[in-house]
């Protein structure tokens, strides 16, 4: 304290804070020129805040929450609730809360971790529980730490780093077939497993079809056969066109409108395989109802049914329906054999067949027609065939019917 002994007395007083030093200065002058002035620097430590949860039971040194080293003074607010050794390790007792305060013996700077307390885990869950899947694909799997306000941090392990290693985030990356158990731990000792089955990865695909026709609304599902057979078998499929054909994720192909499409297929490693699907619209009743009554035919005899979806010989079997209408003969009207239509849509076979009929009105009645007909019954019955395209044209009133087959 100064004291001034003149009576007019003019004084400044200034306080600078900065950063944990203090400087006060005062000074005054007299009327007479009298003056006096101290300075004094209070100190120059500083203090550091770090904020940390802990589970009761968890331990942690107080040199890893700061750098610190030297001489060190510890203490905690609370020793009940966290303890500190004299070498900064801290031990969780219960839950709660506690400041734990180092200090430094030169400089005289303060560190201070300010703990949350926190009940220890009870149990853990994984979100997977023996997944298999192949080599070279990578997981990640994921804990679920009750109770919810406990610490969630868990230690991820492998039983065999040369069949999957694990990071610290739970992501599994596979490096050879075999099995390996995965375990996640908190810090209290709990644990939960799972055990992953590493498939070899393909090393070529195939499809049950390379050329598959529907018609529209209706469904195939292809079938994939991966070389070697225990290879993983996890593949995306997709379509060219959707809205022709569209393709679920097991194969599932459904036919959606007339046109063409290709339907691809790829492994999880990259190896592709295709099927071109042609999309024809549904056959009408009189077509459907003939191929129907002729695959009836041939069950009764023991034979397989012919497959009615080629739209090439369809085709065929149409244009010669409209062509009977002007010459009812197995000649076409230019004169050449009916079986030319064949190569003109180009229909491949080694061998094949016609009939034809007029005047019936319904299915019925021109198979029963053609099943009292030893020539006829021949061709639907023989057992050499595998196809059937059908026609039926109707001209001022009459229809036209024609049956081709072929192997």
């Amino acid at each position: 304290m100064i004291k001034f002994f003149k009576r007019f007395v003019c004084a400044a007083l200034t306080l600078v804070m900065a950063q944990g030093v203090a400087v006060t200065s005062l000074a005054a002058e007299t009327s007479v020129n009298e003056s006096a002035a101290v300075s004094t620097v209070v100190s120059s430590a500083k203090t550091t805040n770090a904020y940390i949860t802990l589970g009761v039971g968890q331990s942690k040194s107080m040199t890893s929450v700061f750098s610190i080293s030297g001489n060190v003074t510890y203490k905690s607010s609370s020793s009940s609730t966290v303890k500190v050794t004299s070498g900064g390790k801290m031990t969780v007792l219960k839950t709660g809360g506690a400041t734990v305060t180092a200090t430094m013996a030169n400089s005289g700077d303060i560190y201070r971790c300010y703990v949350t307390a926190v009940p220890a885990p009870t149990s853990i869950k994984l979100n997977k529980k023996n997944p298999s899947t192949g080599v070279g694909k990578s997981l990640t799997l994921t804990s679920s730490v009750l109770p919810e306000t406990t610490v969630k941090t868990v230690t991820w392990k492998s039983s065999n780093t040369s069949i999957a290693t694990v990071s610290s985030k739970g992501v599994v990356k596979t490096l050879k077939s075999g099995s390996v158990t995965i375990t996640a731990s908190p810090y209290n000792g709990l644990s939960s497993s799972c055990s992953i089955t590493v498939k070899p990865s393909p090393t070529s695909l195939k499809l049950d079809k390379t050329s598959l026709t529907l018609e529209k609304g209706k469904t195939y599902t292809l079938t994939k056969t991966l070389t070697p057979a225990n290879a993983y078998p996890d593949a995306e499929w997709k379509s060219d066109n959707s809205t022709i054909a569209s393709v679920s994720s097991s194969g599932t192909v459904t036919a959606k409108s007339a046109g063409k499409t290709v339907i691809r297929v790829t492994t999880y490693n990259g190896i592709p395989a295709s099927c071109t699907v042609t999309v024809n619209e549904p056959a009408s009743p009189d077509v459907a109802g003939v191929v129907k009554l002729v695959n009836e035919e041939r069950k009764k005899e023991g034979l397989s049914a012919l497959s009615s979806t080629d739209a090439a010989l369809n085709k065929a079997a149409q244009k010669r329906a409209e062509e009977i209408s002007k010459v009812f003969s197995h000649s076409r009207p230019d004169g050449s054999s009916c079986f030319t239509v064949l190569k003109e849509f180009g229909v491949k076979y080694s061998a094949a067949g016609e009939n034809i009929a007029a005047g019936q009105k319904t299915p019925e009645a021109v198979m029963n027609c053609w099943m009292n007909s030893a020539g006829h019954k021949k061709n639907i019955l023989n057992p050499s065939y595998k196809k059937i395209g059908v026609g039926c044209f109707e001209k001022n009133g009459c229809k036209y019917w024609v049956q081709l087959f072929a192997s």
